[in-house]
């Protein structure tokens, strides 16, 4: 049994013989602020976001013109859930610690960040760490994460000389994942007497991936990964306006398969077809007139 950094990892021979000794251990956590998490706590952060003042993606025209002279106005709100990447194969690392090397076989996304995960939990030097890639196992954004890496890396420094295969159950997988930010979006639309869509704001509240993993490139408040599908929306509104804003919900959040092309995508597409039954259009043809 080996006590670990973030967590506590028993070896074995085998698999199972692995999972019975760690399920049969009485392990006391120190669960921190995390620990009063829960569904209605992270609807709430969201919800407490929408007050905010949002930087905006992209303006053009102007929008409170548009929404105040238009025939017909309407409003709607999107809720969109964490998702888990659930990749067909769990996390899992093979490490082996020796002679003042360590040597990594497994799935990645992100080689140098493994390379940098592996040497700082084994102690050996970046330069000594050879990372040896392996087919994916489903990727979809995991295995841009680093932990497993760097918790078996930590395993095998415990085992010098000894290859270290770490194997995550599905449980571990899906209670220990960067997941999906869950996102709030509300939009407001305003329609012609012809049924023409005149302007459109919409707004979005959610965690950001980003500014955990590469806080650099959020700038002047705007992760450029949570405005894909929204800044670059191909629909050609003569007044439009886009804004997010980045609200912390308590839980860890990465980068899931189209980032939030799928949030995005999901908030517009649902509120053009509700557009389009208000203008007593065919949803296709609504849509045809707009591109």
């Amino acid at each position: 049994v080996i006590n670990l950094v973030d967590g506590v990892a028993v070896v074995a021979d085998h698999f199972w013989t692995a999972k019975k000794a760690r399920d049969a251990l009485d392990i006391k956590w120190l669960v921190g602020a995390a620990g009063s998490v829960s569904s209605e706590s992270v609807a709430r952060a969201l919800e407490l976001g929408t007050g905010k003042a949002a930087p905006i993606a992209r303006e053009n025209g102007d929008v409170a013109a548009g929404l105040k002279g238009a025939s017909k106005t309407l409003e709607a709100r999107y809720e969109l859930p964490m998702l888990a990447h659930v990749a067909l194969e769990p996390m899992n690392c093979l490490a082996l610690v020796a002679n003042g090397t360590c040597d990594i076989w497994t799935s990645t996304q992100f080689p140098e960040g493994a390379e940098a995960a592996a040497a700082a939990r084994s102690g050996v030097k970046p330069e000594a760490v050879r990372i040896h890639p392996q087919f994916i196992g489903g990727g979809f954004g995991r295995r841009l994460e680093t932990d497993a890496i760097g918790q078996a890396a930590a395993i095998a420094k415990a085992m010098p000389g000894v290859p270290v295969k770490l194997i995550w159950t599905r449980e571990d997988d899906t209670t220990h994942d960067f997941y999906r930010p869950a996102s709030l979006h509300t939009l407001e639309g305003s329609l012609d007497k012809a049924g023409n869509l005149v302007a459109l704001h919409h707004r979005m509240v959610s965690p950001s991936a980003t500014a955990r993993a590469f806080p650099a490139f959020v700038q002047d408040g705007i992760d450029p990964f949570m405005v894909e599908g929204a800044a670059n929306l191909t629909y050609a509104v003569p007044h439009f306006r886009t804004s997010v804003l980045i609200q912390d919900t308590g839980v860890r959040v990465g980068y899931w398969r189209s980032v939030s092309n799928a949030l995005n995508a999901f908030a517009f597409e649902s509120f053009m077809d509700e557009l389009a039954v208000a203008a007593g259009k065919d949803p296709v043809a609504f849509r045809l007139a707009l591109l």
